[in-house]
């Protein structure tokens, strides 16, 4: 009984009365699989495991500092907040280079809330993103459309100040959240 796995340009044959070996896909005779077959070990009931080795990349990055960044709009995707309110959750790339350890992208969220909807409008006048304004019969109240799709690949300025969070994810050893930072954007500007 022979069963095939493939990962990546190998497959992986488990011959269930032989030792296992590797071959290329599509390939009929496994001509350098002696060599293969050393990098195997096994583990304490016998059975056959392949060595895996694989670079991981540390995920704990650093805050942007403080300061104005060149951006460009990478996703725009419509969500409910925390609280069940609609919002727009947008993600930004850093253009310019980064010192190693620091991430190179921003997040921002825009409530679609009437009260926030300055925040949009600021993002969409420094983004030169197409809208209309429709004015409502109550005084200071108006309507914006726009298609998120505009905005995708437009380019301006941020400005982010770092600021202090308790983490969802990070736990100190007590077991409570640990105080993290991170950038928040604070202003957006034309290029």
């Amino acid at each position: 009984m022979t069963a095939h796995e493939t990962f990546g340009i190998l497959t992986f044959v488990v011959n269930r009365s032989s030792v296992p070996s590797f071959r290329p896909r599509g390939s009929k005779h496994g001509g350098w699989k002696r060599k293969l077959q050393r990098k195997l070990w096994q583990n304490k009931k016998g059975k056959a495991m392949p060595k895996i080795n694989f670079r991981a990349a540390d995920t704990n990055f650093k805050a942007a500092e403080n300061g104005s960044y060149p951006v460009e709009v990478e996703k725009m995707q419509l969500k409910k907040s925390s609280a069940g309110n609609d919002m727009i959750e947008a993600e930004f790339k850093i253009l310019t280079p980064m010192p190693e350890g620091y991430g190179t992208k921003l997040f921002d969220n825009f409530s679609l809330l009437p009260q926030s909807g300055w925040k949009l409008k600021n993002f969409m006048e420094a983004a030169e993103v197409p809208y209309t304004v429709i004015a409502l019969q109550e005084k200071g109240s108006f309507d914006v459309s726009f298609d998120t799709n505009d905005t995708i690949g437009a380019r301006l300025i941020v400005r982010v100040e770092q600021e202090t969070f308790q983490s969802k994810t990070k736990k100190n050893s007590d077991g409570s959240p640990m105080m993290d930072i991170r950038a928040k954007v604070v202003e957006y500007l034309k290029v």
